[in-house]
């Protein structure tokens, strides 16, 4: 039987208590210019450590996990403060998290532009090609950082920036026409399908275990597509001889 899935947004009786509204009124000020500061990062990181016992609340444990992956390698690189941002959106209520999320839009947007207006004709990079043949684009011969960079602008947009890590894990079951659905789209999927068979987190890991993954930042295209259901049948066989021994 399928476990009801957790609530993470904020509900208005949790938004009442007092370490709710404390939280939220954090969340809110640290999201108004739509972009994430290490210092906010850090203050929203010493707020749930500093209220350890205001786990009851889903949001918090939520959010706790996303903060400790984000600064555990030392580093804050723009994929992960998306990551950050798109998960507290997802725990604030309606109101504010649509205003949070025009607001990164928007800085996003200026950000974009101001890179167009500052482009030149340098060769795309490695790590540039690299990504756009993982997204399943073929670079011509030639291609510019600017054309590389608007590509994968493009690219990311229409898929409302999936994630890599996202990417590889739908690489590594073979859902990659899931990444339509943008980077909420993804998450959610993510949720129910490992809902409907609790051993799929146990096959990534195995994977991640084996190739030396540590959380950090990687190009998908590490991932083969299609091995997952390989990993989750070790992962069944070997529950099938535990429970036989």
């Amino acid at each position: 039987m399928t476990q009801k899935r957790t609530r993470i947004t904020m509900t208005a009786a949790q938004r009442a208590s007092a370490a709710g509204a404390e939280l939220l009124v954090l969340l809110v000020d640290i999201t108004r210019d739509g972009e994430l500061t290490e210092e906010e990062v850090a203050r929203l990181g010493h707020w749930l450590v500093d209220n350890e016992e205001a786990t009851r609340l889903p949001a918090v444990g939520f959010l706790r996990d996303i903060v400790t992956r984000v600064v555990d390698d030392c580093r804050l690189d723009a994929d992960e403060v998306l990551d950050l941002a798109c998960a507290i959106e997802r725990v604030l209520p309606k109101e504010q998290r649509l205003f949070a999320k025009d607001r990164r839009e928007r800085a996003e947007d200026a950000a974009a532009a101001l890179g167009r207006a500052a482009g030149n004709r340098e060769l795309a990079t490695p790590p540039q090609l690299k990504y756009l043949r993982a997204l399943g684009v073929v670079p011509p011969e030639g291609m510019t950082k600017e054309q590389a960079s608007d590509t994968l602008d493009r690219l990311l947009r229409s898929r409302a920036s999936v994630s890599n890590r996202q990417m590889m894990v739908l690489r590594f079951w073979n859902h990659l026409t899931v990444a339509e659905r943008g980077r909420y789209g993804v998450s959610e999927w993510m949720d129910l399908f490992y809902e409907e068979d609790r051993d799929r987190p146990a096959a990534w890991e195995w994977w991640k275990e084996e190739n030396g993954d540590c959380g950090h930042q990687e190009p998908p295209e590490k991932v083969p597509i299609g091995i997952g259901p390989n990993y989750l049948a070790r992962v069944k066989q070997r529950l099938l001889e535990r429970g036989r021994s």
